[in-house]
């Protein structure tokens, strides 16, 4: 057998049995300083491996993380507040369209490129992108609106063609609104001080690991957008996102480094270009599936929330299914979608979704990547009758939900 996968075998062996037991603190409970110490030393250890490619050296540092959060290692950073009640019986799937279409022109009316944010390069560009990804999944469910929507989605995509950065990349916000964390605007506040000349017309152009959130996103709205409307530039804009991004180092955050894992595997399923799958299976073998525990959770604190969990499972629903099934590392990839997407949905049957936005995109991916799955599906129906139920089901991710019990009852209706 090959050292190299023997060396894998072995960390990830030690990862698995020799840390400590999981969930002995409470979401939210503060990490200790001397083991905040300790993750942050190791942090430049792991993004060396990651720099050399050595699998088993990433495997190893992700133990020593393991080891140091003890106790702490795969709990929330934050407290998690689940919506209840919990009902996993489907929701009425036409009546939520019906009721999206009845008033999604007014619901977008100053959000996107439509908002002051947006004229005022205030805005987080994922936010268009969004937007335009919600807008084509409603065109796509055949309703007699959808012109309206591809209108709309256009209007998304043309303002993120405006404000790519000639790197490829979208910039953030040098100045940002709307819902920009504090610490976010603290940060940037920071950055905007001690490196002017970083700010291009209102947005950072630096080539940090945060950017491939944005431009993760962005690009991926473009790859749909060309997908639908066949509009070239859409897919042009696409690809020099798609090159920034392969192009980026990995960063010890599993999360950003899964933006372009989405990116880049939506690239390959519409251009069939096998550089962008290679990058994306690489970029998912060092970057995000390391830091995957046996019970489906990430390691560290930060990305063990539910926000972030599902923006992984979306990243690699989506790789998997560019992947063709005879690659050597299909069966390995999807086993380990697999495990995260159900540990989180056994979570929302039991306890209730804490994320409404972020667990509805990722268990609507992973239903249209991987197909009918009865856990999912459950979480799923449980996390849009939570957000009815909260007055919240104007999530953008909704739309992304109907398309998908749209293609799972085609998929499960007997033929003719």
């Amino acid at each position: 057998m090959d050292r190299r996968f023997i060396g894998v075998a072995a960390a990830m062996c030690v990862l698995a049995f020799a840390a400590p037991s999981m969930h002995a603190q409470a979401p939210g409970e503060a990490l200790p300083a001397e083991r905040r110490a300790r993750v942050k030393a190791l942090a430049p250890e792991l993004e060396r491996a990651m720099a050399a490619k050595d699998e088993a050296s990433v495997a190893q540092v992700v133990g020593q993380i393991r080891a140091a959060l003890g106790p702490y290692a795969g709990v929330p950073e934050s407290p998690e507040k689940h919506f209840t009640p919990i009902d996993v019986t489907r929701p009425p799937v036409e009546k939520l369209a019906r009721r999206w279409e009845d008033s999604w022109q007014s619901r977008l009316a100053t959000r996107g490129a439509r908002s002051a944010l947006a004229q005022n390069n205030q805005m987080e560009l994922r936010e268009s992108a969004y937007i335009a990804l919600a807008c084509l999944a409603m065109a796509e469910l055949d309703s007699g609106g959808a012109p309206g929507y591809v209108a709309r989605a256009r209007e998304e995509l043309d303002y993120l063609v405006s404000r790519q950065h000639r790197s490829g990349m979208f910039p953030y916000p040098a100045e940002p609104g709307g819902s920009a964390p504090p610490n976010v605007r603290a940060m940037v506040k920071k950055l905007r001080e001690e490196r002017p000349e970083a700010i291009e017309n209102g947005f950072i152009v630096l080539a940090l690991p945060d950017m491939q959130f944005d431009t993760g996103c962005c690009g991926f709205a473009l790859c749909e957008g060309y997908r639908v409307t066949g509009e070239e530039r859409y897919l042009a804009a696409a690809k020099k996102a798609g090159q920034w991004a392969a192009s980026q180092r990995l960063c010890a955050n599993w999360n950003y480094n899964a933006f372009s894992v989405w990116l880049l595997a939506k690239l390959h399923s519409i251009t069939d270009d096998s550089g962008d799958l290679d990058s994306a299976i690489e970029k998912a073998a060092l970057g995000v599936l390391p830091g995957l525990m046996e019970n489906g959770r990430w390691v560290d604190p930060h990305n063990a929330k539910q926000s972030y969990h599902w923006i992984m499972v979306r990243a690699l629903a989506e790789l998997v299914r560019a992947m063709p099934g005879d690659h050597a590392r299909y069966e390995e990839f999807r086993a380990k979608t697999l495990l995260a997407a159900e540990a989180r949905a056994g979570e929302i049957v039991r306890d209730g979704v804490s994320n409404v936005e972020s667990a509805l995109w990722g268990l609507s991916a992973f239903l249209e990547a991987l197909g009918p799955n009865r856990v999912c599906e459950q979480a799923a129906d449980a996390t849009v009758n939570a957000a009815v139920s909260a007055g919240k089901e104007d999530v953008l991710a909704l739309p992304l939900y109907l398309r998908c019990q749209k293609n799972l009852s085609e998929e499960e209706a007997p033929s003719e």
